[in-house]
């Protein structure tokens, strides 16, 4: 065991000191912003290899399997395998079922099938379009619906189309493969955690109704070089000019855009608008607006994913064994925020999770119930607590500032800020 460890140790700093070679050579390596076409045909080549597409990014978190029991899974490739399948199927007329919520606990808690969940709202319109599934509507404004649970009723053959703040429910009639959904959802490798719904508090949550364990990641940390930024972000990258002025460093142009970028944090800040020029551009939601961005540094930030929209601000989070990740000063994560006149403000950072390193660590996570009765008793207000996920917490490394520990644990959106848990009972007073 001592010499695995003495091995693993060795191993961490060889890559450590690879990590820091490296991005001295890219660093060193002069910048040049020039009107070259070929140069210019090269980064758009590069960018579109380097592009994520819409169905990575804006893929659904959760698979709620309802069986006689209910079980959950945040398993990337099994929601990409079910995605398909769905994709696959046939769809008729959406229609309007019911806001009532009973109506809405009702399917939750009594209908056997499959469920798919965003952690956030999302609009039908879109999910539609990325997907490439075409489905009827009454109206046209049915396209426009929010919704956070897909629900496939097996028994009855019927999508139901759900939204967690209104409870509204729609249907349409659906024709899936069955047997291949039933048998992606028990294949040996797939693990879940049995949930529950319907609780008093937080009535569409799912509750994790036993302890779990999850593992302890540590990875490298990679450094992006500002063209990243600049490239992905800027209209006109290549006429730009720079100022250090010893806290950040400023890129801008003479057409309002503007790139900060943070030097005791790595946080970045652009600024700037979209232009659209037809008619159906201008008609775009915030999803599709956000897409170009997110897309061109989706890969270099890792495994980013939709999270959250609130009142024109989209949240994107690097995703880690199925869980997202939360951190400090945008780290592995990325906001876009639409305000005014197409004014649109990118925040995100140049660090971002690049190497693996192994680790055999498991952390025990406590079940739902147990985690806001804690909350709670320490007189947390129920009517702050908006949210809850399962995520991975973005921590220093005790042996370098080179690599970080990403903790498995529970994350509270408090009072609109999400907060690790135990950053939260501190807040609250009490001790950990």
């Amino acid at each position: 065991m001592k010499i695995k460890d003495n091995f693993l140790r060795f191993a961490l700093l060889f890559l450590v000191a690879l990590s820091l070679v490296l991005s001295y050579l890219i660093w060193m390596s002069p910048i040049t912003f020039t009107d070259s076409k070929e140069e210019n045909e090269t980064e758009k080549v590069t960018a579109q290899i380097n592009s994520k597409s819409a169905t990575e990014i804006y893929l659904p978190s959760k698979v709620i399997w309802h069986k006689e029991e209910k079980l959950m899974s945040s398993r990337e490739n099994l929601l990409n395998l079910l995605q398909s399948e769905l994709i696959k199927g046939t769809f008729q007329t959406l229609n309007f079922v019911s806001d009532n919520p009973a109506d809405y606990q009702k399917i939750l808690q009594e209908t056997k099938g499959v469920e798919l969940d965003y952690p956030s709202h999302f609009r039908l319109g879109d999910y539609l379009n990325i997907f490439d599934i075409e489905m009827s509507f009454k109206n046209t404004a049915y396209e426009d619906i929010n919704f956070n649970k897909l629900f496939l009723d097996m028994d009855n053959d019927v999508l139901y189309v759900m939204e967690d703040a209104t409870f509204k429910v729609y249907e349409t009639s659906m024709k899936v493969n069955q047997k291949a959904i039933n048998n992606l959802l028990s294949a040996k490798e797939n693990t879940f955690l049995p949930v529950s719904i319907g609780h008093e508090n937080f009535p569409t949550h799912y509750y994790v109704e036993t302890d779990f364990s999850l593992p302890k990641y540590s990875y490298i940390l990679g450094t992006q070089p500002y063209t990243t930024f600049t490239t992905a972000f800027f209209k006109d990258s290549q006429n730009l000019t720079i100022n250090d002025n010893g806290s950040e460093l400023l890129y801008f142009n003479n057409t309002g855009e503007s790139l900060a970028i943070v030097n005791s944090t790595g946080k970045v800040i652009y600024n700037g608008k979209v232009t659209p020029t037809t008619d159906e551009e201008r008609n775009f939601s915030v999803y599709r607006k956000s897409f170009p961005f997110i897309s061109a540094i989706a890969t270099q930030l890792g495994n980013l994913r939709y999270f959250t929209e609130d009142s024109g601000t989209l949240s994107f989070n690097t995703y880690v064994e199925g869980y997202p990740l939360f951190s400090e000063d945008s780290k592995g994560q990325v906001k876009i925020k639409f305000t005014g006149e197409n004014a649109i403000e990118i925040a995100t950072n140049v660090q971002s999770i690049q190497i693996p390193i192994p680790a055999e660590e498991n952390v025990s996570v406590e079940n739902t119930s147990q985690m806001l009765e804690s909350l709670l008793s320490l007189g947390a207000d129920k009517e702050k607590i908006f949210d809850f996920e399962i995520g991975y917490s973005w921590q220093k490394f005790s042996e370098t500032t080179q690599a970080i520990d990403l903790t498995p644990t529970w994350f509270i959106n408090y009072d609109n800020v999400w907060l690790a848990k135990d950053d939260l009972v501190k807040r609250l007073g009490g001790e950990n």
